[in-house]
């Protein structure tokens, strides 16, 4: 069933930064700054608006870095802390630095220290000291059980604009911190930030910028093995049947679905689904391998829905404890909450997102953020569950959010959360709705997964993890060119294609250019003939004969009559379309200049 945390962000190749440090010293504003720009992690002048732990991945290094922020911490002895809001805060800190390489520890330079950072520090002194612990240290600790990896504290004083530092004594009580020299920014302007970078930096081993290129180096290597097998299956459909056919169009579509090889880590040796592997006439339903399901890099997962539909309930069902902080009142989620764990010997990375609320709901600039952050998780999620209240689906929100899900391009399955609370008989008419409503509104994905369950009575919870592994293995589909053809000639005798005006559509050829989602292209004759209708239902057709359910197909259309006479056009006048157009939009301004000089001189004339 499932197993809990087996494996730490230590055995990945990844850095791992985590910031911590009391309420209010702007460790989300810095966390923020550590990324590429964005407000990853949501900032307010609210005490305490970070309550679980989050993660995010910089690239503003040479290598990318895990930075994690952490929930403010207000006493580091769990028992004297009251509140178990905040003890359940303070656990998820710590868990934090168990993984973790190097601790930011943050403080505000303007209040100056408080008794709690001289505890925090004390507490990572001790932390620091883990590698080869005395019997005394292991059991002022043992409350905490920690086991860490961590290697460095960098003592940080952030608000340092203004030149805080010079009207205080601030930097003599820093250093009696015993955490070395202190580094001075600001997030809010960017002082100090480029020491801070340098800071980091220096701690980044050898070892893991090598690492790094290697991996980018063999991503290359693994594209164009994978390019020049496309191009062998597309080489031999073209022979077998016939078919004039530029491979230099395909190429170009190939590659503008799959930009910058060297970054995309789906390209890894450790990723699951081998990229190579492609269904063949022998394997025609086998899809993805048990043995490659176990070698697979962790499945991003995302739960998504309304706020108090029951996410963060549903994430501790799964986990079998309180990773996200579970409340009653709405809301209580705010940021997007990562954990990695394992399902049946698949890795996987749960994330719980804030709720989503209808427009006219939203008042703050707060709430904004919450949403904006929310949907901004789908750019990093591979399979969404999108959760729904079983005594109040489908509303507009849950459409919309669905929607998005499927223009992302990620893998959905609806869970219709607190079934146990539905009457047995309007179980049948509501799933019947349910499902009317997918069909209507979903085109792009058929046969979208739909699985009733019960968070909190734990009804149904293996069948949606086996739902969620087998929609990713579909999401990771790659068919070959001559399967995917030996389909479409058979499609072309017994299906009718659309004609208009006497021009009926020829669908030349197709090809599959892309995986996560599979995307494939068709070269067709005309494609003002290709109807949305007819899309719909050559994509329904496409994911019953392949068994790609669940998923969004998408359907490239490119009209190669128009390649043709395109190519043909720029030989004969030896200069590209674009210079074409650009040589005739010149020749029809001077046109025009000389035509208004022509009227000026005969306006000149007449008086």
């Amino acid at each position: 069933m499932f197993t809990k945390i087996l494996y730490k962000f230590s055995q990945t190749p990844l850095l791992t930064i985590s910031l911590i440090g009391r309420s209010s010293v702007g460790k989300s504003s810095l966390f923020n700054k550590l990324q590429t720009g964005e407000n990853v992690a949501i900032t307010s002048n609210q005490k305490n608006i970070t309550r679980d732990r989050k993660e995010a991945i910089s690239e503003i290094f040479p290598l990318p870095i895990r930075f994690v922020d952490t929930a403010g911490i207000e006493n580091v002895a769990l028992k004297k802390i009251l509140n178990p809001l905040q003890q359940k805060m303070l656990m998820q800190t710590i868990n934090a630095i168990e993984y973790s390489d190097i601790a930011l520890f943050v403080v505000d330079a303007k209040a100056g220290l408080t008794n709690i950072d001289h505890q925090i520090a004390r507490w990572l002194k001790k932390t620091l000291q883990l590698t080869n612990p005395d019997p005394k240290l292991v059991n002022e600790l043992k409350e905490l059980e920690i086991k860490t990896n961590l290697k460095k504290a960098i003592l940080v004083a952030n608000k340092c604009e203004n030149d805080v530092i010079f009207e205080t004594d601030i930097d003599s009580q820093l250093k009696r911190m015993g955490l070395g020299n202190p580094i001075y920014v600001s997030a809010v302007d960017g002082t100090g930030f480029q020491d801070l970078l340098t800071k980091i930096s220096e701690n980044i081993p050898q070892a893991a910028f090598e690492e790094y290129q290697e991996r980018k180096l063999k991503r290359k290597e693994k594209y164009k093995e994978i390019k020049e097998k496309c191009r062998q299956e597309m080489e031999e459909v073209i022979q077998q049947q016939q078919i004039e056919f530029d491979m230099k169009i395909w190429e170009k579509e190939f590659d503008l679905a799959n930009p910058n090889p060297e970054d995309n880590s789906d390209l890894d040796d450790e990723n699951i689904a081998n990229p190579i592997y492609t269904k063949s006439p022998i394997q025609e339903k086998q899809g993805v391998s048990k043995e490659n399901l176990q070698l697979r890099n962790p499945i991003m997962l995302s739960i998504m829905g309304r706020q108090n539909v029951g996410k963060s309930s549903l994430v501790n069902t799964l986990l079998g404890e309180d990773r996200v902080i579970a409340d009653p009142t709405p809301g209580t989620t705010r940021d997007p909450i990562s954990t990695y764990w394992v399902y049946k010997g698949q890795k996987i990375q749960l994330v719980d997102t804030a709720g989503i609320e209808p427009k006219p709901k939203i008042q703050t600039d707060l709430d904004l953020q919450i949403i904006a952050k929310t949907r901004s998780t789908l750019r990093f999620s591979n399979v969404v569950v999108l959760l729904i209240d079983s005594l109040g689906a489908f509303r507009e929100v849950d459409l919309e959010l669905a929607q998005e899900i499927v223009k992302q391009g990620r893998g959905l399955i609806i869970a219709v959360n607190k079934w146990d609370m539905v009457d047995n008989d309007y179980k049948a008419k509501i799933v019947k709705y349910l499902k009317g409503q997918l069909e209507k509104n979903l085109g792009e994905v058929p046969n979208c997964k739909l699985i009733t369950i019960s968070a909190e009575k734990k009804i149904n919870i293996d069948l949606l993890m086996d739902q969620v592994i087998q929609v990713y293995d579909k999401w990771n589909t790659r068919v070959s060119t001559g399967l995917l053809n030996d389909w479409l000639n058979k499609f072309k005798k017994i299906q009718s294609l659309p004609s208009e005006d006497g021009d009926k559509l020829k669908i030349r050829f197709i090809a599959q250019i892309k995986v996560r989602p599979p995307t494939f292209a068709l070269f067709i004759n005309q494609g003002s003939l290709f109807k949305n209708s007819y899309l719909k239902f050559l994509r329904k057709k496409l994911s019953e004969e392949f068994d790609i359910s669940g998923v969004p197909i998408r359907l490239v259309l490119r009209d190669i009559a128009y390649a043709k006479e395109k190519k043909t056009l720029e030989r004969d006048n030896e200069m590209t379309v674009a210079d074409l157009l650009l040589k005739r939009r010149r020749i029809a301004r001077l046109a025009k200049q000389k035509l208004e000089k022509l009227k000026q001189k005969s306006q000149a004339n007449k008086q």
